[in-house]
């Protein structure tokens, strides 16, 4: 089970912030460093290091994103983590 924690601005419309979403994701499958965006009203590029990143009780691997929108630039953070599910082991 994948999860994707976003810092954004609201000012993007729903539908771009699920493409950055998306797109950082499936950086992080890809295990890529690096990949152009655009869409309407924003264009940039995301970006990783491959370092990791711990808020709160979750952790996973930073994403940071720089854009050119219609609103001016901005720069959003993902957090991208992995939760795995732990077996119970019957020890009868």
């Amino acid at each position: 089970m994948e999860y994707v924690y976003v810092n954004t601005d609201t000012r993007l419309s729903q539908e771009a912030r699920e493409d950055l979403v998306v797109a950082a994701f499936d950086m992080y499958l890809d295990s890529k460093k690096s990949r152009s965006v655009g869409g309407d009203g924003y264009q940039g590029r995301i970006t990783t290091d491959g370092r990791h990143f711990v808020l709160g009780a979750f952790g996973g691997q930073r994403f940071s994103a720089s854009l050119d929108t219609d609103f001016g630039k901005m720069q959003l953070e993902f957090l991208v983590t992995s939760k795995t599910r732990k077996r119970s082991h019957s020890t009868n």
